[in-house]
């Protein structure tokens, strides 16, 4: 091995898999800043266009438990031809978390049936808050100003 194998081992071990990370939310909100997740945002963890599959799913998301992979063709949608949808966001327009899909695909000329169970989204958002304090303010200000 080399030194920066066992780097990379320990950051992920500290940051990745456990909770060394600092506690964005309370620094955010110390400058009037809101960090939230979007809890009723559908997610599949894989992008559509022209119903084609053209990314990898992300690791341990609906799309990537359920085994799709890029480049599968979307055929059908709950038995629906796949006409009007093009791209991820027609397809997660009228869902959400805890919908379940079930999606016949076409993978190398043979055509597999394919459940998925959509999630929350796992996205944070950043949002000024509406009345901040002054103190907020002049640390949001001074953050600003900084320069590394």
């Amino acid at each position: 091995g080399y030194a920066g194998q066992e780097f990379g081992q320990q950051f992920f071990a500290d940051y990745i898999y456990s909770s060394k990370m600092p506690d964005y939310k309370s620094l955010f909100e110390s400058m009037g800043v809101e960090l939230a997740q979007e809890n009723s945002k559908p997610y599949l963890g894989a992008t559509i266009e022209d119903n084609v599959i053209t990314t990898y799913p992300t690791k341990n998301s609906p799309a990537s438990r359920s085994g799709l992979s890029k480049g599968d063709r979307i055929v059908t949608v709950n038995g629906l031809g796949s006409e009007a949808l093009k791209n991820t966001e027609s397809l997660l327009d009228d869902l959400s978390p805890g919908d379940t899909l079930t999606i016949e695909i076409e993978r190398f000329g043979r055509h597999l049936t394919k459940q998925i169970k959509v999630e929350a989204s796992p996205d944070y958002e950043l949002r000024l808050m509406d009345e901040p304090e002054k103190k907020q303010l002049e640390k949001r200000k001074a953050w600003l100003k900084s320069k590394s």
